[in-house]
């Protein structure tokens, strides 16, 4: 092999080494920190999701307080009255504007026994009956009737059949909050687009809510509920290029897992970090080709050309001998 081949074979292999390293270290530092990132950031939009929800369970907290906390409500439980009934909470119909805020409302004494209820379907204003499976809990020593301070609220989901309900359950107490409390002031709302709408308006994804007590669940699901193995625990899991499914669990009152809250969201951060590796490669290749190209151009001028002169100039004094 002549010298220039040498010299061709030797910068090459050097330059496609440099440039096989540097093309492993963008990926490990580009890729890797984007992952990162999107890791940290879907994990956020998560809890975001726990607190926009925290904010629809305290808008039924706030209408059951203004009605489990007053005189009216406090007397009626003593003594029911169709026409207390009545002015306390409102007709179940579509013309009722507080009743839309709920699924339905139950007022029950002490002993479990159903004194008034309000029940509306949300979305088509049609009143819709209390869960059989909701009804049989309402018995004494029920975490919904059971009430250690008689100042807070118990909010979670409860299952039933029909579909996942928010429920806030509060004592029945006197306007100035004194008791004993005479009862407990039921508002449920069925989990569904109402809230699911906002919420995805507000944080930019689309949200799925998924059971589980369900007997055959998704992978996907199998899967997430190994990494959050408590209430408010999250999961980011990439699915393709384009998206990652993220999973929050949400307990029932009873501290259970009930449903999981799976977000769509949308990989920028990592499609930007390919995007910047690409950038990374494309410049290293250009400066790769410029750098040989130079190199073999000095190597030519300085180096390769006088040897092979010097080498011509040798064999001529050889032959003339």
């Amino acid at each position: 092999m002549t010298v220039r081949r040498k010299t061709i074979v030797m910068i090459a292999g050097t330059c496609l080494g440099l440039m096989s390293v540097l093309s492993g270290v963008a990926r490990t530092v580009i890729l890797d920190n984007a992952r990162k990132d999107e890791q940290f950031a879907g994990n956020r939009n998560m809890r975001r999701m726990l607190r926009i929800l925290d904010e629809r369970m305290s808008s039924l907290d706030r209408l059951n307080l203004d009605r489990s906390s007053l005189d009216g409500t406090y007397d009626f439980i003593a003594h029911p009255s169709r026409q207390l009934d009545l002015t306390l909470f409102g007709e179940n119909n579509r013309t009722n504007p507080a009743a839309r805020q709920f699924s339905f409302l139950v007022l029950v004494d002490n002993s479990g026994r159903i004194l008034a209820k309000r029940e509306l379907y949300l979305l088509d204003g049609k009143s819709r009956e209390i869960p059989e499976t909701l009804r049989s809990q309402l018995v004494p020593g029920n975490v919904l009737l059971q009430h250690a301070d008689l100042t807070r609220s118990t909010t979670g989901v409860v299952m039933v059949p029909e579909g996942p309900l928010l429920v806030v359950s509060r004592a029945v107490l006197k306007t100035d909050g004194a008791g004993p409390s005479r009862g407990t002031l039921i508002v449920g709302r069925f989990f569904d687009s109402y809230d699911l709408g906002p919420m995805e308006v507000l944080a930019g994804l689309k949200l799925t809510v998924l059971r589980l007590d369900q007997p055959d669940l998704p992978a996907d699901i199998r899967e997430a509920l190994s990494h959050v193995s408590t209430g408010g625990a999250t999961y980011v899991h990439p699915v393709d290029k384009a998206k990652s499914w993220g999973y929050t669990r949400i307990n029932d009152v009873y501290g259970k897992p009930a449903i999981i809250l799976r977000a769509d969201i949308p990989r920028n951060l990592y499609r930007n970090g390919l995007i910047s590796q690409y950038y990374f490669l494309g410049s290293i290749t250009v400066t790769g080709i410029v750098f040989c190209a130079v190199v073999l151009f000095l190597l030519e001028s300085m180096v390769v050309s006088p040897l092979s002169m010097l080498n011509r100039s040798v064999g001529r004094i050889a032959a003339d001998s």
